[in-house]
């Protein structure tokens, strides 16, 4: 909990590529190294970063009331003074006749997707019918941050924010028939970076087998972002400092904190590049993103076989931490090694309500909560490194791995200058 607030604290928004995501890494260095981890590098990842300087919503006009809301980023932006425009509600964007002489000019109040993440096919409809801007009402709490596909940047230049279902409500409402939007951000090529940790087995190695405990430490440009994902990288590194302290290690452990996960992958994707040597020798990878909230329950994500189900349940029960387990896929970082035939465990913990706002802070991460989730993966790799023969098989069914290797295919530009080309080439999704 100390190192989550420090890290609040002193670097609550680490966008990939930023000074902050450098001093984070310096300080995380200087943690491990107290601890005894004294093999500590930074791994160079080259992509397209972004940040946004303003993103304000009214209704009505410039001076009308405020309401809350979030970029999607990669999209466009205004001019400084921002845009005025008749506000036009629609249901649902899959059902809409893009043609109508409604739309030209107008700020777009549409109902919760927009193909984030997964496609820029309605963004280009917007971008062609000249719609000056879109406002998403999500189904959530609260505003909520979140990215189209990079290619955005580059299929036009539209505005594009979300606000949350109650914001909606009233919007709708009050009979507004006008908004106003004012969108700044910045799109560039960036160098993210990943950390890189290596404990070594003590003694005569069992074998070549090493054990891979990792994060991503990047976040949205939003602060102070506990937990996603803050408290997961100050877990994975309690837990190497616990391990650091034993005195018979087996096998290798490496802790890897990812860059660039925000957006695709790009930290996971440059480690399998980069250290293949590891990804060849990791038995396993024990993966922290979202945890902690004081309300809520731990949840267990397993998709190797059911030897490694087994003895993760074993531990937990015998640590007096049970949790709900899925032997399930598994996506974000992970799911590049998987592709490699490494199988993951992701620890998480829900509901997630705050994840990508304003509001996800380090008082709501309840210490039990952490800890159980710490005992678990320290105790479960302590056996591991310590066993002659692994308590599970590096297996993971085939169904897992072909989708690790299609997310793997995906294309990822990585500057600006890939970009343009891919898109002009039709590579864009």
């Amino acid at each position: 909990i100390d190192l989550l607030d420090a890290m609040c604290g002193r670097f609550p928004r680490r966008p990939t590529g930023s000074a902050a995501e450098r001093d984070c890494l310096a300080f995380l260095t200087g943690v491990l190294a107290d601890a005894g981890v004294a093999e500590v590098t930074t791994d160079a990842v080259p992509c397209i970063g972004t940040d946004y300087q303003s993103c304000e919503l009214r209704a009505g006009n410039a001076t009308g009331e405020l309401i809350e809301s979030q970029p999607v980023l990669f999209t466009g932006q205004t001019p400084a003074t921002g845009i005025t425009g008749p506000l036009v509600y629609v249901d649902d964007i899959e059902q809409l006749d893009f043609t109508r002489a409604d739309l030209p000019g107008c700020i777009l109040l549409v109902y919760d997707n927009f193909g984030e993440y997964g496609t820029t096919r309605h963004y280009r409809a917007v971008c062609e019918a000249n719609i000056a801007g879109v406002v998403i009402v999500r189904n959530m709490e609260f505003a909520t941050l979140m990215a189209l596909p990079t290619a955005a940047a580059v299929v036009g230049d539209v505005p594009v924010v979300s606000i949350s279902h109650r914001d909606g409500m009233t919007l709708r409402g009050s009979g507004c028939t006008q908004a106003h939007l004012r969108v700044q951000r910045s799109i560039e090529d960036v160098t993210g970076r990943n950390l890189v940790a290596r404990l070594p087995a003590t003694g005569q190695p069992i074998d070549e087998q090493a054990i891979l405990i990792s994060a991503h430490h990047d976040t949205n440009p939003l602060a102070p972002n506990a937990a996603d994902n803050t408290v997961g990288v100050a877990m994975a590194v309690e837990v190497m400092r616990t391990l650091a302290r034993t005195s018979q290690r087996g096998r290798d452990v490496y802790l890897v904190s990812y860059t660039a996960e925000e957006f695709a992958f790009e930290g996971s994707l440059r480690f399998a590049h980069d250290r293949r040597d590891v990804v060849a020798r990791c038995a396993a990878q024990f993966y922290y993103d979202g945890h902690g909230t004081a309300v809520g329950r731990n949840e267990l994500f397993v998709n190797g076989d059911e030897s490694l189900v087994e003895f993760l349940q074993q531990v937990a029960r015998e640590i007096h931490h049970p949790m709900e387990t899925h032997r399930t896929q598994i996506t974000l970082d992970p799911i590049v090694l998987m592709a490699h035939g490494v199988p993951a465990v992701r620890l998480g913990r829900r509901p997630q309500r705050t994840w990508h706002t304003r509001y996800d802070h380090p008082h709501d991460i309840a210490p039990q909560a952490t800890r159980a989730g710490i005992h678990l993966y320290a105790e479960a790799i302590d056996r591991a490194i310590r066993a002659a023969k692994l308590p599970f098989q590096r297996v993971l069914d085939a169904s897992f791995q072909q989708a690790g290797q299609r997310r793997c295919a995906v294309w990822t530009p990585r500057s600006l200058h890939e970009l343009r080309a891919g898109v002009a080439g039709g590579l864009a999704p």
